[in-house]
Formats: structure tokens, C-alpha cells, sequence
């Protein structure tokens, strides 16, 4: 799986939020090395519920079911 290390504030991306992939909104990167500081989650209805603080990039296909992760669909 190839990840993109910087995202733009506003992408999209999914969440896994203990073992469910959620809907998430990049809300704060880091100006100097790109990396995502800030996710803001999202439920089915496009609310959103909440928010992480340092989420970790997914880089290995085992992330993609471990909670902190977010990835770029």
C-alpha cells in the first residue's frame, strides 16, 4: 500500500475508530513536515462527532484494522 505522507487540511480520509473505519476530515497538518495533526470524525449522517489529535498514517495493510490509523481511500 503506497501512502501519501502529506495531506492537504480538508481531505478526506478514513479513521479507524476502535475497529470501525469512520469517516474523517483532515483539520490540521503540520506546516513544516506536512504531517496530519488533527482529524475531525464524521458518523453516517455527515455530523460530526468528534475529533483526534495526532492520528498515526496507515502504511501496512494491518493498520487499516488498528484504532489510530487514518488512511486516504
Amino acid at each position: 500500500m503506497a501512502a501519501s505522507t502529506k495531506h492537504e487540511p480538508d481531505t478526506m480520509v478514513v479513521y479507524c475508530h476502535e475497529g470501525d473505519e469512520v469517516l474523517a476530515r483532515v483539520t490540521e497538518v503540520n506546516p513544516d513536515t506536512g504531517e496530519v495533526i488533527g482529524l475531525a470524525l464524521y458518523d453516517r449522517d455527515g455530523k460530526i462527532t468528534g475529533g483526534v489529535s495526532n492520528p498515526l498514517l496507515a502504511t501496512i495493510p494491518q493498520h487499516r484494522i488498528t484504532h489510530g490509523y487514518f488512511w486516504r481511500r
